[in-house]
């Protein structure tokens, strides 16, 4: 989209851009590695407890929850880029 199609900088800063979302995603795989059986044990416990369609809605909205963390993450790394490239051909 419109922010994919601004200028990211030069190579250096690409360099180091791929470097953050490289790291940023992994961070967020580990967390939800960590997470999903937290989500799992609740869905259960909320299944046995409350009733399955709760349950059910529990665990659609961790999904959720997930594919937002990701796509923001994602959409983050891309625009920190543009930003940065934008302000250094303001100011220089």
């Amino acid at each position: 989209g419109y922010i994919t199609r601004q200028p990211d900088g030069s190579d250096a800063m690409r360099a180091i851009a791929r470097s953050i979302e490289e790291g940023a995603m992994a961070l967020l795989r580990r967390e939800y590695i960590v997470l999903l059986p937290c989500l799992v044990i609740v869905a259960l416990l909320l299944g046995w407890a409350v009733g399955s369609r709760t349950a059910l809605a529990y665990v659609l909205g961790g999904l959720c929850s997930i594919a937002a963390g990701f796509s923001g993450m994602k959409a983050a790394t891309k625009a920190n880029v543009r930003t940065a490239e934008a302000a250094r051909r303001a100011l220089g």
